[in-house]
């Protein structure tokens, strides 16, 4: 029997062929790149499509008290979609930026996609149809992340839940012993504290 006939090893395969295909259904189809293209070039003002523009860190404020470096469209997204489902925006850019760093094409090796990183499952339950679309995506994600902090009461908690699943976090009755986890737990309220200040 050779290798790639054991079982085992064809699930990995077919998973390998999966997340291919996902990763070619959102990265390479025509309509959801122009779609983003589109999007990408309505956020940016002139000074940011100069390749000589510096880079913002979007953690800071300017003199208004805006962010510095979250596009004014994404960031009436974030504020909309946070008041709707209750959050402090501050909150769901710290996830932003540990989930994706802002990207809005962002797709993990396990195939979570956009802006909050959802999984294809996770955005179906959601609603989400198209989890590629930023206003999409952060619906769906602050839609989750209210579910979690009301099911938890504990930001902690619902943060590893945003991050492992529901089921870890109720199987550990609190924070997986996942090293992925508690630092990604640590991260976000890291990103939490610089955006609150």
């Amino acid at each position: 029997m050779r290798i790639e006939e054991l079982p085992t090893v064809q699930r990995i395969l077919n998973r390998i062929r999966d997340i291919e295909s996902l990763q070619n259904r959102f990265v390479k189809e025509s309509p959801v790149q122009n779609r983003q293209e589109s999007f990408d070039s309505i956020l940016k003002t002139e000074g940011e499509k100069s390749a000589s523009a510096p880079k913002i860190e979007p953690w800071r404020r300017d003199s208004c008290g805006n962010w510095e470096g979250i596009e004014p469209t994404l960031a009436e997204i974030i504020r909309k979609e946070s008041e709707k489902n209750h959050l402090d925006p501050s909150l769901v850019q710290s996830v932003i930026k540990a989930e994706s760093g802002f990207k809005t094409d962002a797709i993990s090796p396990k195939g979570a996609i956009g802006l909050m990183q959802l999984m294809p499952s996770t955005a179906n339950l959601l609603g989400v149809d198209d989890p590629s679309d930023p206003a999409e995506n952060v619906a769906g994600g602050t839609k989750f992340l209210s579910d979690l902090l009301n099911k938890y009461k504990n930001l902690d908690h619902a943060l590893a839940a945003y991050n492992a699943g529901p089921k870890a976090v109720d199987h550990y009755g609190g924070i997986p012993p996942y090293k992925e986890t508690r630092n990604y737990v640590e991260k976000v309220k890291k990103f939490y504290r610089d955006f609150s200040e």
